[in-house]
């Protein structure tokens, strides 16, 4: 509705239901502003305020650029190309590719472009704020500030959350004080002190630091773990109730549905407390423990939860199997068994239970 044009800075303002059509981009604002080069040859910065909305597609390239912001402000090179976008309060962007599509929000987003290609290359968002992937790598991260990469392809290739960050990444879940996604070697890397993932299984894992390799489905740390496992079904001894497992180390193999812990490993469910070097818990139902094994258990002749019949029964040994398919536990290796004043020694003990 209003138009000021400023000479002498090479300023054009336009006031009130302001709107630029282009081939395939419209820009829609209360309040535009356009600083050009000498002569109005290319414009060098654009901004726009109040209730600000900017859509840009290339059809040939599958691309996508959508901006739904209070104020846009962007910024081209000499040739007037593009090369970086700055959206504040209540912003979100919406961008597409052949491989990505990402939804952005918080108050504060930058964006820098290739002025050739107009390709992304990078994101900051120093605000809170989230970022969302539903294209070929679907993840979501929400964080206090959140930093993106790409790589020259334009494919996104990282992403880091800092601080309270929230993420769903493939399969897995939870939060930490922050999250590096390297997305092109599908490598996730997470610290801080509260540190906690949820696999697929619903089993929660609480460490200072992680990695998970999402490509061959391995999460892993070496910096001390607490955590709560669900059994599917139930094995000798140990029943459907979580089971927590404390340990330096651990690893956990998804594909092969392997769980392993490593150093002063510690396990406990009801009144069953373990503690091992080692141990290993596969699909087949079988769990593993290896070095200076020590367990104990109520024995309650399968019957019940505990009570006046049931006695304590402690086991030591250098190996213990339990086989949920033979209903036994296979203990070696300097095997001993007390219970009550009943004591049983010997390298090899096999120990059967009823159903």
């Amino acid at each position: 509705d209003v138009l000021w044009v400023i000479d002498k800075d090479k300023i054009v303002v336009m006031e009130k239901n302001t709107v630029i059509r282009e081939t395939g981009s419209i820009l829609r604002s209360d309040w535009l502003s356009l600083k050009f080069t000498g002569n109005f040859q290319h414009i060098s910065e654009a901004t726009s305020q109040k209730s600000s909305y900017f859509y840009l597609e290339d059809k040939e390239k599958q691309e996508i650029k959508e901006i739904k912001s209070g104020n846009i402000s962007s910024y081209y090179n000499d040739s007037g190309k593009m090369t970086r976008v700055l959206v504040m309060q209540n912003s979100e962007i919406h961008l597409k590719s052949k491989t990505d599509h990402l939804l952005i929000n918080s108050d504060k987003i930058e964006m820098f472009f290739d002025p050739e290609s107009g390709k992304a290359t990078r994101i900051d968002i120093p605000t809170p704020g989230q970022v969302e992937n539903t294209g070929k790598t679907k993840f979501r991260i929400t964080a206090d500030a959140i930093n993106a990469a790409y790589n020259k392809k334009g494919e996104l290739s990282t992403c880091e959350g800092k601080g309270n960050t929230v993420f769903i990444i493939d399969e897995y879940n939870g939060n930490a004080d922050r999250l590096f996604y390297d997305i092109t070697r599908d490598l996730i890397t997470m610290t801080g002190p509260n540190a906690k993932v949820i696999n697929g299984e619903s089993n929660t894992f609480n460490s200072t630091k992680f990695t998970v390799d999402t490509g061959q489905k391995i999460l892993s740390s070496s910096d001390g773990v607490k955590s709560t496992i669900l059994l599917k079904k139930k094995n000798v001894l140990f029943s459907e109730a979580p089971m927590f497992l404390n340990a330096k180390e651990f690893r956990i193999l998804e594909k092969k549905k392997k769980f392993r812990y490593d150093t002063r490993v510690q396990l406990m469910q009801d009144d069953l407390w373990l503690n091992t070097d080692t141990l290993e818990i596969t699909d087949v139902k079988e769990i593993e423990a290896n070095g200076k094994v020590s367990l104990s258990f109520k024995n309650r002749g399968g019957e019940g939860s505990g009570g006046p019949g049931a006695s304590d029964v402690a086991i030591k040994a250098e190996n213990i199997v339990f086989n949920a398919r033979e209903r036994s536990i296979d203990i070696t290796g300097n095997a001993a068994i007390k219970s009550g004043e009943t004591l049983l020694k010997a390298n090899h003990l096999v120990v059967r239970f009823s159903d």
